[in-house]
């Protein structure tokens, strides 16, 4: 007896340590990029999501609109002041004959010197037109960046539930791992026993070697994880998350898991006219190219101008040094070889397309609100059943292990029973992090996420 016992001791030193040597550097390595790398929560995942540089880009095109806008509006009322100088030479000089003689009027050079003043009074193209159709460009540049704010935010948080859930795989894969050594070991001494045939030992290392490959695969992944949540977050390498993320409550989440409530006719209710930021963008870039068409069109309209002149000039004897104008103008361009009309129709045709383009987000919004809702209705689901399914798997490999060590089940059963045993507990963490990811979907969808970037709890 103490023969078998000190057998079965060394026997599972060598395959623990045979299993180590390939696993446990991959995960001391894991451990330290985790102590070089900065540490950060969910809710401090996504603040920084929201200003990462992509961000700063949108933001900074929404400025740009703005500025372009501002630009429409001065040069429609405010004055336009230009300024001249120019020296002039003429091949011969300015006379004029007299009974005694030619009187010269001036030299053959001259200078002069102007200044001028345009002070638009009413120009109907660009102030019933223009001004609006470039501040609606600017608005839906602001929602465009904010709905590209919200894009990053949820790509972030996808990225941190990419890495929860590698750390639940990696979890569950631990304990089946550890599982297989004892059941490596065991089978070592069955068959130095000879109750158990060599192919079955091979049988079990070789899903212990498959299983300690597996491990590897799963570290690796984490570690490019970290640098994928490191870029999704702005920040100059690798990311490690702590904590967990836990969203608000959704009351409008339908909580019932019939079918009739997933397939009901009625689409659910969303303000996707007032909420999302998107479809807002889409909404006033309708009325920017609608208002540009409509500008090109008035184009064709007068317009009122004051102009006022001050001009010096050293030309002649005969005319003043300076002098001063003043006019009130009307200028009408009435015809500019079609052009102008065919430009409007173009962005007529445009608005159009932007119309239809709206409708059908309209639509997308929808099905991406009922998608997140089926997700959080299944992820619920999964959650439930993950508490009995542990519970069933973890009898079922403790009945099978006996049967076996008893010899009435084979290896294979045996191996079956404990990958169960892990499925399961992967599902059951598992389960967990997609219910908070679908959340995630559903605010994305609804256009909240951004209010609550700072309202999660870790």
């Amino acid at each position: 007896m103490k023969i078998l016992f000190k057998l079965y001791l060394l026997v599972f030193i060598v395959s623990f340590f045979g299993v180590a040597s390939r696993v446990l550097p991959e995960a001391f390595a894991a451990d330290l990029i985790a102590g070089r790398s900065n540490s950060l929560s969910f809710s401090q995942v996504l603040a920084q999501a929201a200003r990462r540089p992509t961000v700063l880009a949108a933001e900074a095109r929404a400025t740009a609109a703005d500025l372009e806008a501002d630009a429409v509006f001065r040069a429609a009322w405010l004055p336009n002041i230009e300024a001249r100088y120019s020296v002039n030479d003429r091949d011969h000089n300015l006379s004029l004959p007299t009974p005694v003689g030619s009187l010269p009027l001036g030299d053959g050079s001259w200078q002069t010197f102007g200044t001028r003043i345009t002070q638009p009074l009413f120009d109907p193209a660009r102030a019933l037109y223009a001004i609006p159709a470039a501040r609606s460009q600017a608005t839906a540049a602001d929602y465009s960046a904010r709905r590209r704010q919200e894009e990053m935010v949820a790509a972030a948080g996808h990225v941190f539930f990419d890495i929860q859930v590698l750390d639940a795989r990696r979890q569950s894969l631990q304990k089946y791992l550890e599982a297989l050594q004892k059941r490596v070991a065991e089978s070592q001494i069955l068959w130095a026993g000879g109750r158990i045939l060599k192919a079955d030992l091979l049988k079990v290392r070789l899903a212990q070697d498959n299983v300690a490959q597996e491990m590897l695969s799963l570290n690796q992944h984490r570690k490019v994880a970290t640098w994928s949540l490191g870029r999704a977050t702005g920040t100059p390498g690798p990311v490690e998350p702590f904590g967990k993320a836990q969203f608000p409550a959704i009351s409008q989440l339908r909580s019932e898991k019939s079918e009739t409530n997933l397939t009901e006719t009625n689409p659910p209710e969303i303000n996707s006219n007032e909420e999302r930021s998107d479809l807002l963008a889409l909404q006033h870039q309708i009325v920017a190219v609608d208002g540009q068409g409509k500008t090109l069109r008035a184009a064709a309209l007068p317009r009122f101008e004051l102009q006022l002149q001050w001009t010096w000039s050293d030309q002649d004897i005969v005319t003043p040094e300076s002098w001063g104008e003043g006019a009130l103008a009307l200028v009408w361009n009435p015809f500019a070889g079609g052009q102008r009309l065919a430009q409007a129709k173009a962005r007529f045709a445009e608005a159009q397309a932007l119309d239809e383009l709206l409708e059908e987000a309209r639509q997308g919004v929808r099905l991406e609100i009922t998608r997140a809702q089926a997700a959080m209705v299944v992820a619920q689901g999964e959650i439930a059943l993950g508490q009995t399914g542990v519970e069933q798997a973890q009898e079922y490999q403790r009945v099978t292990r006996e049967r076996f060590l008893a010899g009435r089940a084979t290896t294979a059963r045996l191996l079956e029973a404990e990958a169960a045993l892990n499925e399961q507990r992967t599902k059951s963490s598992v389960a967990a992090i997609e219910l908070q990811r679908a959340h995630l979907e559903f605010h994305l969808a609804e256009g909240s996420l951004l209010s609550l970037v700072t309202g999660y709890g870790n």
